[in-house]
């Protein structure tokens, strides 16, 4: 009788831990092939769902590693030197290098994504506005009059990208490598990148489109690629994520020179790369978060950069800085989120758990 008993206490808790299982889980699976994103319709602009604490690893000269306490974080940027991260409450968090990009205004509380430059800021706000600060030798923090319905945000070295709700890309800033001249005809860009001196965007038939400095050939999207869902613009190269969880990358990488330092050779992916989700590229150095939410680096390592953390798992954002890598870590979601958790029992034993999704996220 008490073995029933036990038995029955501990189906009810399998049951229960399915329960919890399936509720961490929802929104966190990744299908392939991973579908194109799309431009949302209306305004205001959420923000995104997941919360957690960040990590950051690689060069410390600026104070860019250590990260502030807090587990309301819902998004990142890192900057040569210093890491920027977005707030459940719209707030941003700057550290690391002393410069004027880490003065926030004091009024910017409902930011919804934010991009770090070399030494400026950007963040766009829930109405679809921007707002940049910090150094502006270049014109990059001078956000055109009346520029609204804007979607997404980049920041390059010098220069800010901005992409509006019908599709169409508006730059300033810096255009010494003609970063700022967006082909003509681009009108259904569906995702933006900003790289050291060049630009680029994906448009809604999964083709990208690149321009501006092109000394390393960062800007030569190969011919035929098609199927992208996601672009990443590091100093002299770039990467796209295909809707198979692949990675191509052009342009040059950085690398460890034996005769010292580094050197800049022909960028490359990791030949076992694959179920990728999410791709970030820095100077020199590119990442990848990975369907089992696990970290991928590879390129220059000249401060530890591509050294990810022991254990390091629960990821959903990445990107890259200067020598500096950062990682977003889930806590939780701050949206409400729905999942069917179903035990598969065979003989009287539990076997195993089927989670379904029927949640947004």
């Amino acid at each position: 009788m008490l073995q029933g008993r036990f038995s029955v206490v501990r189906l009810l808790f399998w049951f229960a831990f399915v329960a919890v299982l399936g509720s961490v889980l929802t929104g966190w699976a990744a299908t392939f092939p991973l579908p194109t994103p799309t431009r949302p319709t209306s305004f205001p602009l959420k923000r995104p769902a997941i919360t957690g604490t960040v990590v950051a690893w690689g060069s410390n000269i600026g104070g860019q590693t250590p990260v502030p306490a807090g587990d309301d974080f819902v998004a990142i940027a890192a900057s040569v030197g210093a890491t920027m991260a977005l707030r459940t409450d719209g707030t941003v968090a700057i550290w690391g290098l002393d410069n004027k990009s880490r003065s926030v205004p004091a009024d910017l509380k409902s930011a919804v994504a934010i991009a770090a430059g070399a030494v400026h800021s950007v963040a766009l706000r829930q109405d679809g506005t921007v707002v940049a600060w910090g150094n502006n030798d270049r014109g990059q923090i001078n956000v055109p009059n009346g520029l609204s319905g804007v979607l997404a945000i980049a920041a390059g070295h010098y220069h800010t990208l901005a992409l509006k709700k019908n599709g169409t890309v508006v730059g300033w800033g810096g255009n010494e490598q003609r970063q700022l001249n967006v082909p003509l005809g681009l009108v259904d860009a569906v995702a933006i990148s900003a790289g050291t001196t060049h630009s680029v965007a994906l448009k809604q038939d999964g083709t990208v489109v690149a321009w501006g400095g092109n000394l390393e050939g960062q800007t030569n999207v190969p011919a035929g690629l098609a199927g992208v869902v996601a672009v990443a613009a590091g100093a002299t190269e770039t990467l796209a994520l295909k809707s198979d969880g692949t990675v191509v990358a052009w342009g040059k990488e950085s690398d460890f020179d034996p005769n010292g330092g580094s050197r800049l050779v022909d960028a490359t992916v990791p030949t076992d790369l694959s179920r990728v989700i999410s791709i970030a590229a820095g100077y020199g150095h590119s990442l990848a978060l990975k369907a089992d939410r696990t970290v991928v680096a590879w390129g220059g390592n000249s401060a530890g950069q591509l050294n990810v953390p022991h254990l390091l798992f629960d990821v959903v954002a990445i990107s890259g800085g200067g020598s500096h890598s950062v990682a977003l870590l889930s806590e939780g979601v701050n949206e409400p989120r729905q999942a069917v958790a179903e035990a598969i029992i065979a003989d009287g034993k539990l076997v195993g758990i089927k989670v379904s999704n029927s949640g947004g996220g």
